[in-house]
């Protein structure tokens, strides 16, 4: 059998393993390196002269990962990485991590609790690949939201009051896994953008600075609740017309059900069923 086996490693787990012995760098991208690993721990030593105790477990701990069946790398994928290993370098997004973290790896992390923590930078938050609810409300002025959209399962995203411009608006609309938007309290603008969430289901914008756009929400195929109170236009119009101008052939008592809520700006709430397909 061979003595070594190739595996796929996030970039930051080949690093780690830069400073064990028995490790062949095969190719490498920006993100994941291809190597050469040992499949016993006696080839696996420290680099370092004299042998540094807490590097030589930390060795023998990748190697065993690497070894072990249920866990790990596979040949077929990257290695996950152990929630102790992940270092955000703002200070407020590690301590929530800290706080937050549970299991063992931060790629099944499915929950981030971080509502006013005063963070202001998410470098990083894409090593949490498996998150599904990301809750980021009250913290003003937040960088890196670009990463967002490279969290493939996220499905709920909660940025109320958190200084929310129609350029991190343009971000966010481009994350189509979202179920779930609360953006209420920021300053949006035009959010025709959110006509591309093909999959929201609630989408809270009250008080959001909305000043147009708001007609495209109609087309939103599985959207359940709008809520649109308290802007300075009245979004609410635009959409009662468009609604009160379908043909009523168009209109059939089928699911879902759609809950435009304009309470504080036109006082009215609309309800309708959109016919099936």
């Amino acid at each position: 059998m061979d003595e070594t086996r190739s595996v796929t490693l996030s970039a930051l787990r080949a690093i780690q393993l830069k400073t064990c012995v028995g490790i062949q760098y095969e190719s490498f991208t920006p993100t994941a390196y291809r190597v050469q690993v040992p499949r016993s721990t006696g080839a696996l030593w420290p680099r370092s002269r004299p042998p540094s105790i807490r590097r030589m477990t930390r060795c023998l701990l990748l190697l065993l990962g690497l070894m072990h069946t249920g866990c790990g790398p596979t040949d077929d994928g990257p290695m996950k990485t152990p929630i102790d290993d992940v270092e955000f370098p703002d200070d407020a997004l590690q301590r929530c991590w800290e706080f937050e973290m549970n299991g063992d790896f931060a790629e099944d992390q499915l929950t981030l609790d971080c509502d006013r923590r005063g963070i202001e930078s998410l470098e990083g938050i894409d090593v949490l690949s498996g998150l599904v609810t990301l809750d980021l409300q009250g913290n003003d002025g937040i960088a890196g939201l670009e990463l967002l959209p490279n969290l493939p399962n996220l499905e709920n995203l909660y940025l109320g009051e958190a200084d929310i411009t129609n350029d991190e608006l343009q971000i966010i609309a481009s994350i189509t896994t979202l179920v779930d938007l609360e953006l209420f309290g920021n300053n949006l603008g035009d959010i025709a953008a959110l006509a591309n969430l093909i999959n929201i289901d609630r989408l809270l914008l009250a008080a959001s600075g909305i000043t147009g756009g708001a007609d495209a929400l109609i087309a939103l195929p599985n959207v359940s609740t709008i809520s649109l109170g308290g802007n300075p236009e009245s979004p609410c119009s635009d959409l009662e017309q468009l609604i009160a101008a379908f043909p009523e052939q168009d209109i059939a008592p089928n699911p879902p059900l759609i809950d435009i809520d304009c309470r504080g700006v036109s006082e009215v709430t609309v309800r309708y069923w959109r016919t099936a397909e």
